[in-house]
């Protein structure tokens, strides 16, 4: 792990595609960036470090040659999971993992669960996906699309959404919540049981942050 805690939360940027846009917004959340191996391709500012094995990085390229780089040939854990296991933060805001090849979307949810200790934020184009696995309350507004995915068997109760779950059991390939909606400004999800990627559309990911990061 790298010495330095970001207080401040830090910004990963992978290498699909992510959206220049949201990266504008995240660096106004959180000014510090790194990048998984070739993220470093969509990087606007100087990042802190890259990071991965380096399949992707482009060698020749001068912009970054003197970032510090860390080499890892770990082939068992995905770039994404060398980046949340070697930097310490408050938080993470991750973009570029989620478009392009279905196996890489799903492992970077493989990884939200894996780093369930962690408050990662999980970025797509429409959406953000985090996990919980205790009691948390959310001011949201009425209206609001709400999925609640079970990352494991899991169990939870919830208020304020049009379906709310009482307690039944949930797991991939049996009970899920998802498209579901807000009908009330404030939202509980309490996990009895296991962990859920909670899925927000992104206009709301500022707002999330700021009332779950202490």
């Amino acid at each position: 792990m790298l010495e330095k805690y970001h207080g401040n939360g830090v910004l990963l940027l992978g290498a699909s595609a992510p959206n220049a846009q949201m990266i504008e917004r995240a660096l106004k959340i959180t000014p510090t960036l790194y990048c998984a191996d070739g993220g470093a391709a969509y990087a606007p500012i100087m990042p802190a470090a890259i990071i991965g094995d380096m399949d992707s990085f482009d060698e020749k390229s001068t912009q970054f040659q003197t970032v510090n780089k860390r080499l890892i040939e770990d082939q068992d854990t995905t770039d994404f999971e060398k980046c949340l296991g070697l930097v310490s933060a408050k938080f993470y805001i991750c973009l570029g993992f989620t478009g392009g090849r279905m196996d890489h979307y799903l492992s970077s949810i493989a990884a939200l669960a894996k780093f369930s200790d962690k408050k990662v934020f999980l970025v797509s184009e429409t959406d953000f996906a985090l996990v919980a696995n205790a009691r948390m309350c959310l001011e949201l507004g009425e209206g609001v699309p709400f999925s609640l995915f079970p990352l494991e068997t899991s169990r939870a109760h919830t208020a304020g959404l049009k379906w709310n779950l009482n307690g039944e059991d949930m797991a991939i390939g049996g009970l899920i919540s998802t498209s579901n909606r807000t009908l009330a400004d404030r939202v509980e999800v309490n996990v009895t049981q296991g962990k859920l990627a909670m899925i927000l559309p992104n206009t709301h990911l500022e707002t999330v942050i700021t009332q779950l990061v202490d």
